[in-house]
C-alpha cells in the first residue's frame, strides 16, 4: 500500500508541476536546496503521504519531501527513483539519481548526497524502488544499498509491479513568489528580535546599529541562500571589514526553515548569546539582521544574524 501510494503521489505531482509550471528550478542543486528548506513535521506518520497537502501547508514528513524532490527532478528531465527502506531504524525514502555517471542517494531533508556504494551512508536497508510508473521490490539476499545490484531488468533480483495510475484530480494551489510577503515576514521577525534584546537589557540600554544591520542583510541577499557564498561575500565586504578593524564581533547566525515567527523567537530567547550581552556596557552596539528567501508563500528560508560590537581598547 505504501509503495502504491508513493508512486501515485509522484504521478499526481508530476501532472501538477507540468500543468501549472509552479516551480522555476533549472538544476539538480536548485531542486535539492528548495526541498531541503521545507519544514519537516517529525510527528507525522511517515506512511501517510499527501504531497499536495504538504505543499499547501509548507510542512511535510520526510517521505513527502522525497516525493516532491523526485517530481521536481523529473520535471527538469532527470530520471529519479524513490529508494525506500530504513535509515537509523525509521522508514525513509531517499532519492536515487545518476549524476555524472555516478549513482547517488540524496537525503531530501538535509540535501546531502551520498555515493550509493559508500558503506557509511545512513540508509541501511532497501525494500523497494519506485518512480511514477512502476515499483520494483528487492528480491536480493542483501538489502544494504552498497551491496545490491540496481539493474531493475533482472527479474531474479527485482520484482516489477506495474502500477495503473489513474489519478487526474489536480487542485488549484496558491503557490507563488511574493516580494511584499518576503519583506513583511523579515520585518516582523526583525522587530520581535530587537524588542527581545531591548527588554533583556532594560537596565543597561544599548543601541541597535541599523546601518551595519542593513549592511549584513545586503550581504545575505547577495549570497542567494548559500552559506558558503555568504562567507565569501562577508570577507570581501569593505564596510564590515572596516568595522572589524576597531571592534570585536560577538554573535551568531542561524538559518531556519520557516514554520512560524513565534517558534523562531522562542529559539532565539534560549540562546547562550545572552550571557555575552549581559556583560556588555552602554557603549556596545547590537546588530539584528533578518533576510527571507521566499521560494513560495508556503516555503521560506529565514536568515537571522544577532550579535554585538565591542570596541577594541
Amino acid at each position: 500500500i505504501w509503495a502504491k501510494n508513493s508512486s501515485d503521489q509522484v504521478h499526481l505531482l508530476n501532472q501538477f508541476i507540468c500543468k501549472y509550471d509552479i516551480i522555476n528550478l533549472k538544476t539538480i542543486d536548485e531542486a535539492i536546496k528548495f526541498v531541503s528548506r521545507i519544514k519537516i513535521n517529525e510527528l507525522s506518520n511517515p506512511y501517510e503521504i499527501d504531497i499536495i497537502n504538504a505543499i499547501e501547508n509548507g510542512w511535510a514528513n520526510s517521505n513527502e519531501s522525497a516525493i516532491l524532490l523526485m517530481s521536481i527532478l523529473t520535471s527538469i528531465s532527470k530520471q529519479a527513483f524513490g529508494f525506500c527502506g530504513y535509515s537509523y531504524g525509521k522508514p525513509r525514502i531517499f532519492v536515487l539519481l545518476n549524476e555524472n555517471d555516478c549513482d547517488c542517494l540524496i537525503d531530501p531533508i538535509t540535501g546531502i548526497k551520498y555515493n550509493l556504494k559508500d558503506p557509511l551512508t545512513p540508509f541501511t536497508k532497501i525494500g523497494f524502488v519506485f518512480d511514477c510508473d512502476n515499483i520494483w521490490f528487492n528480491l536480493q539476499k542483501n538489502d544494504t544499498p552498497w551491496q545490491i545490484d540496481i539493474d531493475f531488468l533482472k527479474e531474479n533480483e527485482w520484482k516489477s509491479f506495474k502500477t495503473n495510475n489513474s489519478i487526474n484530480v489536480i487542485k488549484e494551489l496558491k503557490f507563488v513568489k511574493d516580494e511584499s510577503y518576503q519583506i513583511e515576514l523579515s520585518n516582523e521577525i526583525k522587530f520581535k528580535v530587537v524588542r527581545l534584546v531591548e527588554d533583556f537589557r532594560k537596565t543597561t540600554p544599548t543601541r541597535w546599529n541599523r546601518f551595519l544591520s542593513q549592511t549584513l542583510e545586503n550581504i545575505i541577499a547577495a549570497s542567494n541562500d548559500s552559506y558558503s557564498k555568504f562567507q565569501v561575500e562577508l570577507k570581501s565586504d569593505k564596510v564590515f571589514s572596516k568595522v572589524l578593524e576597531s571592534h570585536t564581533w560577538i554573535g551568531f547566525m542561524k538559518q531556519f526553515n520557516f514554520s512560524n515567527t513565534d517558534e523562531i523567537i522562542e529559539y532565539i530567547s534560549l540562546l547562550d548569546i545572552y550571557d555575552s550581552f549581559a556583560k556588555f556596557d552602554i557603549h556596545h552596539d547590537f546588530i539584528v539582521s533578518v533576510f527571507t528567501f521566499t521560494y513560495t508563500q508556503n516555503i521560506s528560508s529565514i536568515w537571522i544574524i544577532l550579535g554585538a560590537l565591542k570596541p577594541n581598547k
